[in-house]
């Protein structure tokens, strides 16, 4: 029969491994969210210029958005896509704002559900 000493002992083990593996993942989330943040300072700037002043404004609802890494991925995902330019993402009310220039909305919707974000189906 074991004792109530060791007991404890195999518990405290296995939680401190739990608690290692669990820091691990905080940590890489942590550093996502850096990334994000520090991109974020200056993406999330809607500043007019010259070749997107005159772009439509759009607004989707992006449902799966849950933090400034999520956003990163958006923004990063968006970029590329011809006519889009300043993509702003906010987890919090879970909106994605960008201007389109003669932009595709097929292309936008199809590359937000490739990485993972698809716009909510009213939008």
């Amino acid at each position: 029969m074991k004792t109530l000493k060791s007991l404890l002992k195999n518990n405290l083990v296995a939680l401190a491994l739990v608690g290692a593996t669990l820091a691990g993942s905080a940590a890489h989330a942590c550093a996502e969210h850096e990334a994000a943040a520090a991109h974020d300072s200056e993406a999330s700037k809607f500043i007019a210029d010259s070749k997107s002043a005159s772009a439509k404004l759009t607004e989707l609802q992006i449902p799966k958005v849950s933090c400034q890494a999520c956003a990163y991925k958006i923004r990063k995902g968006l970029k590329p896509l011809p006519g889009v330019h300043q993509v702003e993402v906010d987890d919090t009310t879970k909106t994605l704002r960008f201007r389109c220039d003669k932009c595709d909305m097929n292309d936008v919707k199809a590359k937000l559900i490739e990485i993972g974000y698809p716009a909510a189906e009213n939008t």
